[in-house]
């Protein structure tokens, strides 16, 4: 395992986000453009507004499409942390923080150790994949 390969789970849910913060935009921009197409103004014809649902309508499904992915990565890098990594404490935190997204705060809650004693066994980690 690769710290790149730690970091996919990661950069996929960054994109999702991003994905749809951009949605919420053109829902706001499309909810304008049907108010003004309302409301009789020049500049907003139906043509417009029926292009802007079919960009949302695209942008969702790449959404979907993002999803399906980070699904997939996060059922890959499981099983990879699950068959590399031999210690119990050290694979959970993996999980913890790569598949479940939880931050450093919520893992050393549910793993019952401090923050700093987490921060140290991560660093470890990522010591060893350096090494390899």
């Amino acid at each position: 395992m690769t710290r790149a390969e730690l970091t996919t789970v990661r950069r996929l849910w960054i994109e999702i986000i991003q994905q749809e913060e951009y949605l919420i935009g053109l829902r706001g921009l499309l909810w304008s453009m049907e108010r003004s197409l309302k409301a009789g103004r020049s500049n907003v014809t139906g043509r417009k507004v029926e292009r802007m649902v079919l960009k949302i309508l695209d942008e969702e499904e790449r959404l979907q499409w993002l999803y399906e992915r980070l699904d997939g990565a996060k059922k890959r890098l499981r099983a990879q942390i699950e068959d590399e990594v031999e210690d119990m404490t050290l694979r959970r935190l993996l999980i913890l923080r790569y598949v479940e997204r939880q931050t450093w705060t919520q893992i050393s809650t549910a793993m019952k150790l401090s923050r700093q004693w987490v921060y140290v066994l991560h660093k470890k980690y990522l010591q060893t994949l350096a090494l390899h």
